[in-house]
């Protein structure tokens, strides 16, 4: 191999050796940051578990209003599946029922189709 060529490559393996590197950094900077927020998923899962215990606990001996204004919490954090569950009243759906209303078809053409005969 010439001295050129040897140059070359050694310039060549200089760049991906730099590239190598800073790829490696940006790879294991994402497993770590995802593995503190799976960790962190977890945890709040865990405490979701834990609130959604203690607020059907709480609707046991309190209404949904007493916990609201007793434990200084907004009503939307102790609603949604706990509430539910708790009282045996489901959600409104805001999608409307049934089939959607539609307009018979008009045939091709656009005319009105002709009575049978008598």
């Amino acid at each position: 191999m010439s001295t050129a060529a040897a140059e070359v490559r050694a310039r060549v393996q200089k760049a991906d050796e730099a590239r190598i590197e800073a790829r490696a950094q940006r790879a294991a900077t994402v497993a770590e940051v995802h593995g503190r927020r799976a960790a962190l998923l977890a945890e709040l899962a865990q405490l979701d578990a834990e609130l959604d215990t203690s607020v059907r606990e709480a609707f046991a001996v309190m209404t949904l209003d007493e916990l609201v204004e007793f434990a200084d919490v907004p009503r939307a954090d102790v609603r949604g599946k706990t509430l539910v569950s708790a009282t045996g009243v489901k959600a409104r759906s805001t999608k409307p029922r049934g089939r959607p209303a539609t307009k018979a078809a008009a045939p091709a053409g656009g005319k009105a189709p002709a009575e049978p005969p008598a």
